[in-house]
């Protein structure tokens, strides 16, 4: 009913944040401020173990409709932590397999996937491959032929890897 929701609406932190700006009574205040202080230590502590909403969005997680769409390369989790370290919630386990309980699918680890930039095998390949046209050019450059390609160590976005997935 409207009485309840307008209860319940009371306890929420936001609106005593950001509607009220702090001008509450103390419980409030304190319930807020508490809040606050956990979200600094604990990202998006609120949304993971208070919010009902954060709650109803984890059900499907369940179902982990989207499991296919988080790909992982064999290297994600050892040697490499990048994905780890950014992942806001939390949701990357050490051994570079996504939590899919915890994942809010913000995709944030799919881009650093993709990144020749960030993602330490793209890079380790990009590398190579900008040695081996510097070669290339050397030895163009120098008249002689041009040397022959090296095998690719870390397989291509799109192909096949055999790495963790989400559990």
């Amino acid at each position: 009913s409207i009485s309840e929701v307008a209860t319940y609406a009371e306890i929420e932190p936001f609106k005593t944040v950001i509607a009220m700006r702090f001008q509450r009574e103390w419980p409030y205040v304190v319930f807020a401020l508490v809040l606050l202080a956990l979200a600094a230590v604990n990202r998006k502590f609120y949304c993971k173990y208070l919010c009902p909403l954060g709650a109803a969005l984890a059900i499907p997680g369940r179902f982990r409709l989207f499991e296919w769409w988080l790909r992982r390369r064999k290297e994600c989790g050892k040697p490499c932590q990048v994905c780890a370290n950014r992942c806001s919630v939390r949701a990357i386990r050490a051994t570079g397999e996504i939590n899919a309980n915890e994942c809010h699918y913000c995709l944030d680890c799919q881009v650093i996937y993709y990144n020749d930039r960030m993602c330490l095998p793209l890079i380790d390949r990009r590398k190579r491959r900008e040695a081996q046209l510097q070669r290339v050019g050397a030895a163009l450059a120098a008249g002689e032929p041009a040397p022959a390609p090296q095998d690719r160590e870390t397989p291509v976005a799109g192909e096949a890897e055999a790495a963790p997935r989400a559990s």
